[in-house]
């Protein structure tokens, strides 16, 4: 039917079947367009990452617990750096420690007690 093997939805949209998609199809959309996965839009900010774990630290994390979340880390902040390139050193800090406190939270802490009472202590006010 297309070029993506999919199939017309009631509305008339292409939903493409996860089955018989192929992958390579994105590597070349992206090799068109001279778009290269291995380097970041914009080089590593030291000061940028400096302050972010010394803001992580402050929140009661030791730097030897971030040492499993370090990819999370050049995540938020390379995402931060890319995302925010004209903003000041401070909110893009701000941004990156926000950032990586989603992820982490979402990728390895969701199953803590903790967390998992969070919406509710939160939603009534409980410490």
């Amino acid at each position: 039917m297309n070029a993506i093997n999919g199939k017309k939805t009631s509305t008339g949209a292409i939903k493409a079947d996860p089955a018989v998609f192929d992958p390579q199809l994105i590597k070349d959309f992206l090799h068109d367009m001279s778009f290269d996965c291995n380097t970041l839009p914009h080089p590593r900010n030291q000061d940028l990452e400096t302050m972010a774990v010394d803001k992580i630290t402050d929140l009661g994390l030791s730097p030897h617990g971030l040492q499993p979340m370090a990819h999370i880390h050049r995540t938020a902040c390379a995402l931060a750096q890319s995302c925010l390139p004209n903003q000041p050193l401070d909110f893009k800090v701000f941004v990156a420690v926000y950032t990586w406190s989603v992820i982490a939270i979402d990728d390895l802490f969701l199953n803590s007690p903790e967390i998992q009472t969070f919406a509710l202590k939160f939603g009534t006010g409980e410490p």
